[in-house]
């Protein structure tokens, strides 16, 4: 918890100001994200003077490592995520959040991915839940962030609390 785990001002800022700290804009370097999705992701990477590349999720709304051309991987310094998905509700599978792991390792690109919505589904459809992607980044959680809100769980949006979680490196830098 002293190196991998963040408290937060809520889960926006947190995700709006958090290309701040890797993004150098000058350098050839992108945001991945998909859309429709949350509009913070390319308002706060272009505030860090990032490129965006946006990703088109269409039929299931999930964004796949196999959705992001090979051109956007070799520029991408963050890519973002989100399961479930806002504003769909959509749900990545594990293997699908395994996929972006290695897919973002190997390619050196900081995984970020928007949990916000973990506690907010369907039991009878996941009994235990939305995976996360830390279920697949191993203890150090190399190159790999989660954000959380705890207020959305309990409807409790102007209480303002949340979390960043994973790479002890990535929160040092935040």
């Amino acid at each position: 918890p002293d190196t991998q785990v963040m408290p937060t001002s809520g889960s926006k800022e947190a995700v709006f100001s958090s290309p701040l700290a890797f993004v150098d804009p000058t350098a050839d370097e992108s945001v991945v994200y998909g859309t429709p999705g949350y509009p913070i992701y390319e308002r706060g990477a272009l505030f860090a003077g990032a490129a965006t590349d946006p990703v088109v999720l269409d039929g299931d709304f999930v964004l796949r490592a196999s959705d992001v051309s090979e051109e956007s991987w070799d520029r991408a310094r963050m890519l973002w995520t989100c399961t479930p998905h806002n504003p769909t509700g959509a749900v990545t599978s594990d293997a699908e959040l395994a996929e972006l792991v290695n897919a973002a390792r190997a390619t050196g690109t900081l995984l970020m991915s928007d949990e916000c919505y973990a506690d907010i589904y369907e039991e009878s459809v996941y009994p235990n839940g939305p995976g996360s992607v830390l279920q697949h980044a191993g203890d150090d959680a190399a190159g790999v962030l989660a954000f959380f809100s705890c207020s959305k769980r309990s409807g409790m949006t102007g209480y303002r609390s949340g979390a960043m979680v994973g790479d002890a490196a990535a929160i040092s830098a935040l």
